[in-house]
């Protein structure tokens, strides 16, 4: 298999040229009877697997979606049945597990889902993932756009033997709107500096 961090990276300019081509429709929708729109992950997350499949053409790594790993010989007698919202992977080996990517609006995600999302990232990684992506998307009124909910959230579930197994093998990306690309949010600084000064 070619070098997985040729690969990651280009995953990783898949997924910004994926994130970018979201149109609002798949953003968030309107509803009957309702003011507003509303964030709807699934329907967010089929649009990006589209997306997504379009942009990593001629790879030679497999993008599939809540891969269910119930009964899975190894990883559901390590971690049970955990299902992250998509994977990239080579199919029928453990040695060519690229990414594990977990998906969630910020507006209406509970400190619970974050941190259940987190667990789940940080499993995979335990079981040899080359990285994990933790996608957030939408934002606050507030000023920071509601990120610094993000960044407690990892505040409380990073501790620092965590910030350290983690550093380089988690990464957070942030999707503010449609039509724009998600960037890096430097989870690490914020968290790894905070560790440090307890």
């Amino acid at each position: 298999m070619p070098d997985k961090e040729k690969h990651f990276m280009k995953f990783q300019e898949s997924l910004q040229q994926a994130t970018k081509s979201m149109e609002q429709y798949y953003f968030k929708i309107a509803m009957a009877n309702l003011r507003g729109h509303r964030f709807r992950e699934r329907i967010y997350c089929y649009e990006l697997y589209h997306q997504l499949r379009l942009a990593l053409q001629c790879s030679p790594y497999t993008l599939q979606g809540e891969m269910d790993k119930n009964g899975h010989p190894i990883i559901h007698r390590e971690i049970g049945a955990l299902k992250p919202d998509f994977i990239f992977h080579e199919q029928g080996t453990m040695k060519n597990n690229l990414i594990v990517m977990e998906v969630k609006p910020l507006n209406n995600a509970s400190g619970s889902q974050l941190k259940k999302d987190l667990d789940t990232l940080t499993r995979f990684i335990d079981l040899g993932y080359y990285r994990a992506i933790h996608l957030i998307y939408g934002s606050l009124s507030r000023d920071d756009g509601g990120i610094s909910k993000i960044i407690r959230i990892y505040r409380e579930y990073m501790n620092p033997t965590r910030v350290n197994a983690y550093r380089g093998k988690l990464l957070l990306y942030w999707h503010r709107t449609s039509g724009e690309l998600a960037i890096i949010y430097d989870w690490e600084r914020e968290v790894f500096n905070n560790s440090n000064n307890r």
